[in-house]
């Protein structure tokens, strides 16, 4: 008896790959930004618990409850090599310039910021600055706040690299006056996740910390 094999035409072959194709042009752009968005989050997480961490840990060894008297009481004492290992510094002054790089700066590419929604926004007086040697840029400004906070944190976690997005890469909380980072110290009120996603879409950096910290430092949104 005659053995005939079978298998798929060059026309068959042609047709799976082409769909093949058309998927993968779909869903890895997806597949993509969910690992970045990841990457992301982890970031953030990982450097607001560094900082409340170091918070506490100022409290306990300056045996004080008072976080004016810890090295949180001004950037210079706090953004030193001391607490951070830091590639590069920049002063409240010129920082914007320096680091943040949303002014134009001689031979630097400047950095554009925008909302989640696409629209242009910007950094403002985001206090000395320092990059560290993972990247990961922040302004810190002392800030009292009626005694509720000790100072106000912006971050980029991965520099003046892309996407510059409120929401994506970059986030701002407070340090409260007992040492913890959160963003809603000044309500009196919970806000929702809800609420706060959407502010966070209209560029509110503090409200993209809370969305993200209140949704399990889930980036879903």
């Amino acid at each position: 008896m005659e053995n005939k094999n079978k298998a798929f035409t060059l026309t068959e072959l042609l047709l799976s790959l082409g769909i093949v194709g058309v998927l993968a042009v779909m869903v890895i752009p997806s597949l993509v930004g969910h690992v970045y968005n990841r990457v992301y989050s982890n970031q953030i997480k990982s450097m607001s618990s560094t900082i409340e961490n170091l918070a506490q840990d100022e409290l306990l060894t300056k045996a004080t409850r008072d976080m004016s008297l810890t090295d949180f009481k001004s950037a210079s004492t706090l953004l030193t090599t001391k607490h951070f290992s830091i590639s590069k510094k920049c002063s409240a002054s010129s920082a914007l310039k320096d680091c943040w790089n949303t002014t134009a700066a001689s031979g630097k590419k400047q950095s554009k910021y925008k909302t989640l929604k696409g629209k242009a926004s910007s950094i403002t007086n985001p206090g000395d600055t320092v990059i560290l040697t993972n990247g990961v840029m922040f302004g810190y400004t002392p800030v009292d706040n009626g005694g509720k906070t000790t100072g106000y944190v912006i971050m980029d976690v991965n520099g003046v690299d892309g996407p510059n997005i409120y929401g994506r890469d970059v986030f701002a909380f407070y340090v409260t006056s007992k040492g913890y980072v959160d963003d809603e110290v000044l309500n009196d009120s919970d806000v929702s996740v809800e609420t706060k996603i959407a502010d966070c879409k209209k560029g509110n950096a503090l409200r993209c910390f809370g969305a993200l910290k209140d949704n399990s430092w889930k980036m879903d949104y």
